[in-house]
């Protein structure tokens, strides 16, 4: 399998690629989970609207509902995945490990999968207005 590489880059005139399958996997957990319903014009349903919960009250309810559909989503549109977690932090609970100079609201996200079968991994991502802090073990 062949993806184009995220961020993405060239390299003497051509657009980089991966073949790397974490890599591609984790490119893809993050895409569905950052897109927002009815952004994708032939797929209205796509998407996990993690930047909807930048505005929402922080609270344990609302997590676990949306915990519940972004499972759902991860494993209607990334095949070949299991979903182990969702693990969400508010910004207010940022605060020692993010600068964010501004009043936005800002969420933490880490989803733990495995691709079988190999063993468990992770990719953490920060929500804000931007898309911020990729990180993977």
């Amino acid at each position: 399998m062949r993806a184009i590489k995220l961020p993405v880059s060239f390299s003497n005139g051509r657009l980089e690629t991966t073949t790397d399958i974490n890599q591609i996997i984790r490119q893809k957990i993050i895409d569905v989970l950052v897109t927002s319903k009815m952004e994708r014009v032939m797929r209205p349903t796509y998407g996990g609207d993690s930047y909807s919960l930048i505005y929402e009250i922080m609270d344990p309810a609302v997590f676990a509902d949306f915990k519940v559909d972004a499972i759902q989503e991860l494993t209607r549109n990334v095949s070949g995945i299991q979903v182990l977690d969702i693990s969400m932090v508010s910004g207010n609970d940022l605060s020692s490990t993010i600068q964010n100079d501004s009043n936005d609201t800002t969420l933490s996200m880490t989803v733990y999968y495995r691709i079988p079968p190999q063993r468990a991994s992770s990719v953490t991502f920060t929500v804000s207005e931007f898309l911020t802090n990729e990180s993977a073990m």
